[in-house]
């Protein structure tokens, strides 16, 4: 049983042949042949979930790329098995260890029994790689909203909660001292943190508090972004 959230909710692929909405643009990358999976994974947006998931979402797409570009049954199938091995392919180039690409450099990609032998393998570092891709992606995400709120209020509010946590969770102190303090489960669901500005620096300060040359002073060593 398909359990992927491409039976519930449509799957936006950037840039797609398979988007109707694209297809009468020339912004379309894989008119030709369908995205491999990890140019389908940096193309789609979506929360990170169990890589079978992940697996299910791509083979979704494969097939909605033969309707879409009317291939037939036989050629369908062609397409999936051609995509797969040039998968099998980047593996050992892009994502093996000398040993491993010395193992893998005499394999027969048509032979099917040396496929069948070989795809445990393939199969556990392909889940490896979705998980990688993903992470990294989610985490150049959260880069750019935490770059956002550098110098706002409430980026020193997270940035104070996120380094109160560390401290808490004993990243960044020796074990021992760690074990005195309290535990973070505990604190967590009642943890605030507020800030009071020195000043108000919003727009209708100068109205409210009636001052006409519109200047701040502040004092030496004092910034706010």
């Amino acid at each position: 049983m398909d359990n992927s959230p491409s039976r519930f909710k449509k799957i936006d692929v950037k840039y797609s042949i398979t988007d109707k909405t694209l297809q009468l643009n020339n912004k379309i990358n894989d008119n030709l042949n369908p995205y491999t999976l990890i140019e389908w994974l940096n193309n789609i947006e979506i929360e990170i979930q169990d890589p079978e998931k992940y697996i299910n979402d791509y083979n979704a797409y494969l097939r909605k790329w033969n309707q879409v570009t009317a291939k037939s049954q036989a050629d369908s199938k062609k397409t999936i098995v051609e995509t797969y091995t040039s998968l099998i392919k980047e593996i050992v180039i892009n994502y093996s260890s000398g040993e491993e690409k010395r193992f893998f450099a005499n394999l027969d990609y048509t032979n099917k029994t040396e496929l069948d032998t070989v795809l445990p393998f393939f199969a556990k570092r392909i889940k490896e790689i979705i998980l990688f891709i993903t992470k990294k992606r989610d985490a150049v995400k959260y880069q750019k909203v935490k770059n956002s709120l550098i110098g706002s209020r409430q980026g020193v509010k997270k940035l104070i909660r996120d380094k109160t946590f560390s401290i808490l969770a004993g990243d960044d102190i020796d074990t021992t001292i760690g074990q005195a303090l309290p535990d973070i489960e505990k604190i967590t669901p009642n943890f605030r943190i507020e800030i009071d500005e020195l000043y108000d620096l919003s727009e209708d300060y100068y109205d409210v508090h009636g001052s006409t040359d519109n200047t701040v002073t502040t004092q030496p060593g004092n910034s706010y972004g």
